[in-house]
Parts: structure tokens; C-alpha cells; sequence
């Protein structure tokens, strides 16, 4: 039975989501306004969405008769705009005429913006858009008028943490302005509407203080056999060795990245130049990659064409295979935590480093990609390549050192 209440736009924001499919609650409007012969405004509280349906029951013959009318989302419509919905199809239902809700698009919703921004930036982050995607899913039919501060504070309400909140408000502003600026169809009304992101989320990221100890590198190195297949395994060892970001970077190492370079010392060797690292899409980010690690590498030639390491249960909608993500390795990196003292996968990149600076070798964050400071250092320092071949050659000799108990 549906519970019975007074719709208000509060009561129902502050419903929460269903946890899952089995959880879902159905409300009944007691509204005075909702009160039409025949008919009754229910709103079903889904795991994704909230939405409003109407309700008609028509006797014939005796008999009793049920139709379900969805009339739209609390997400995306105001509760004033369902009442005049709900009010206009209950008098027609009752006068016998034959309804239909309009569902054709207004072009001017948020949908809009978001496809027409992906239109034009066809590079993006692939992480970003697929959370553009999802924005534009729940709140995609929007009406751009109805879209104000009030309404992205209650759409970010279904995330927990302030980053979470702080990213999905970005990625919303973004869109927003880029139509703004750039969409003539609908610059003219962005800018007589009020800036809908013009509040800000406090979030301040603390360092994390994570470390894998030295007496814990063997420990390591022998707990990654722990991974449900080879791949696994050699990606967590590739993380403790290159030190990179694990999930953005090593995981979705290209074969066209990796480039044969014997300018240095004469000798063959291999560098790992990552165009557009991470989030920062101008600089490219050369990694030398030591022949233990081209060991491991090598070994995964012939699986796939573009990426080195795949997932096998994972492609895209044209049968490629994907790489590994943060999810691939839940199960895997939770045998090992209850190992260590204070470590977490994302520790490995300050493991190599916090042991470059205490060895005293200069220059030690040119590893991660971080020399580049200034616009000195940018247009007239060379030679950073062969800096980071000293520094990816030292890191390794301090975990040949650590493991064969020299220090």
C-alpha cells in the first residue's frame, strides 16, 4: 500500500533513494489540489529516480478498471509543473477524452547543452564524459528556466562526499558556460538566466600519509600474486616499479606511447611518452621504463592492438576490449591491505618518491613529472630525460637493495 502524504517540493527532496530494487516506496498525494474524481498523483521512490505517475480508475459494468500515466521526474520538474500536468490529464481522463503526455524534447533543456558540448569536444576525458552522461540521464529534460541554484544544491544531494558534489557541479558549469558562450542558439537566454553553479562547495584535500615501509617492499611484490590472473598481477607490480598514477595511467598504457630511444648512453632502452597525462592534456609526460619493467610489458605483445594490458570481460560497443580500471581491483587490493601498517594502492607513487628525496639524489620530483615549474626551467633547461633515467635507475637499485637486505 502506498504511503499517504502532502506533497511539497521539501517532502519530497528529502525523500531518500531506495537502496535497491526491493526497497522501492510508493507515496499518495493528500494534497486538497491533487483531489480529482477518479484519479490520484502517486510518486514512486526508485534507486535512481523520483517520478510522479497518475492514477485512474474507471468503473464500467461494474467493473473497475486501472491506467498508469508516467507524467515525469522530480528530478527533472518542478512539483508545481506536475500538479498542472496532473490537473489538465485527470479532466480530460474524466471528460473520456483520449490522452496522450507530450513528450517531445524542448530545445531548450539541459540536455541540449551537454550534447552539443560533446558535439564540439569530441577529446574529452573519457571519465568525464561518461559523468556527463549520467547528468545529463537524470536531469537531461530539464527546462533551462527551471535550472537554478536551489536545483543543482538538490541534484547534488544524491552524493555523499564534498569531491563528489565539487566534480559533478563542474562538469555541470562547464556545459553551462560553454553554451553560454559558444551555442548561439541559446546564448541569449544563458545569459538573462541566473548562473545556477554561483555557490561554492567546501573541499579541501588533505595529503594522505600512506606509505609501503621498506620492510614491507618484499611483502608487496610477493602479495600480487594474490590477483586473480597474470595481467593483474604484472599491473600491481608495474605500479610499485614506474610509481605512476595506477588507475588513469599504467592501466591504460598504449603500444604507441612506448618509444625505442638510444640517444642516451648508446644503449637500447624504451620511454614511455604519455601525451596529455591525466588531466593535464597539453604537456606529454616521458616515463623511462627500466628493463625489468619492459620484461613485464613484453609479455603481454599480441594480446591487443592499442592497449597493452586488457581486460577480457570488458568492451566497448564495438567489441573492443577495454583496459583495467579502479574496480578490477577492489577484491584483489583488499587481501592485501590487512597486510600492511598504513598503505593504500595510491601510496606507491609517494613510496618512490619519499625514498628518491631521503636518498638525497636532486632534482628527484622530475620522476612524477613535476619539474617543469617555471617558465625557466619550461624553455631553457635540457636534459631532463637523462635526469629521469638516473632517477627511474636509482629507484630500482633501492628496491634491489632493499630486497637483498643491503639497507
Amino acid at each position: 500500500m502506498p504511503l499517504s502524504n502532502n506533497f511539497t517540493s521539501n517532502f519530497v527532496s528529502s525523500l531518500p533513494y531506495a537502496r535497491d530494487s526491493k526497497n522501492i516506496l510508493e507515496y499518495q498525494d493528500t494534497n486538497p489540489k491533487s483531489r480529482v474524481s477518479n484519479c490520484t498523483l502517486k510518486l514512486i521512490v526508485g534507486v535512481k529516480r523520483k517520478t510522479y505517475y497518475l492514477i485512474h480508475r474507471k468503473y464500467q459494468d461494474g467493473k473497475s478498471a486501472t491506467r498508469k500515466i508516467k507524467l515525469g521526474n522530480a528530478e527533472s520538474h518542478q512539483l508545481t509543473d506536475i500538479r498542472d500536468i496532473y490537473l489538465d490529464t485527470a479532466n480530460k481522463l474524466n471528460q473520456g477524452d483520449f490522452v496522450t503526455i507530450e513528450t517531445k524534447r524542448s530545445r531548450e533543456t539541459f540536455e541540449e547543452l551537454v550534447d552539443f558540448y560533446l558535439s564540439r569536444k569530441p577529446n574529452i576525458v573519457e571519465e568525464d564524459k561518461k559523468t556527463m552522461l549520467r547528468i545529463k540521464d537524470y536531469i537531461g529534460h530539464t527546462k533551462l528556466k527551471n535550472i537554478d541554484r536551489a536545483f543543482v544544491l538538490r541534484f547534488l544531494e544524491r552524493y555523499k562526499t564534498p569531491a563528489s558534489k565539487k566534480y559533478h557541479k563542474e562538469l555541470i558549469q562547464r556545459v553551462w558556460n560553454f553554451s553560454k558562450n559558444e551555442n548561439s542558439q541559446l546564448t541569449k537566454l544563458l545569459y538573462s538566466l541566473e548562473p545556477p553553479t554561483s555557490f561554492t562547495i567546501n573541499h579541501t584535500k588533505q595529503p594522505s600519509d600512506k606509505l609501503l615501509e621498506r620492510h614491507e617492499f618484499q611483502k608487496y611484490l610477493d602479495l600480487t600474486e594474490l590477483a586473480n590472473n597474470q595481467d593483474k598481477k604484472d599491473l600491481l607490480k608495474l605500479f610499485f616499479y614506474l610509481g605512476q598514477h595506477p588507475y588513469s595511467e599504467i592501466c591504460k598504457m598504449r603500444w604507441d606511447q612506448i618509444k625505442p630511444d638510444t640517444t642516451i648512453e648508446g644503449n637500447p632502452m624504451f620511454w614511455w611518452m604519455e601525451k596529455g597525462f591525466h588531466k593535464n592534456k597539453k604537456q606529454t609526460h616521458t616515463v623511462y621504463l627500466h628493463p625489468k619493467v619492459m620484461e613485464i610489458i613484453e609479455r603481454h605483445r599480441g594480446q591487443d592492438d592499442t592497449y597493452v594490458f586488457v581486460n577480457m570481460n570488458t568492451k566497448d560497443a564495438n567489441g573492443n576490449l577495454l583496459p583495467y580500471t579502479d574496480n578490477s581491483f577492489r577484491k584483489d587490493i583488499a587481501k592485501m591491505l590487512p597486510y600492511f601498517e598504513n598503505f593504500e594502492i595510491r601510496a606507491l607513487r609517494a613510496t618512490q618518491i619519499t625514498n628518491l628525496a631521503t636518498a638525497n639524489i636532486v632534482d628527484y620530483e622530475a620522476i612524477g613529472g613535476h619539474i617543469t615549474k617555471s617558465t625557466t626551467q619550461r624553455v631553457y633547461v635540457r636534459g631532463w630525460n637523462e635526469k629521469r633515467l638516473e632517477l627511474m635507475n636509482a629507484w630500482m637499485q633501492i628496491i634491489d637493495d632493499i630486497l637483498s637486505m643491503k639497507c
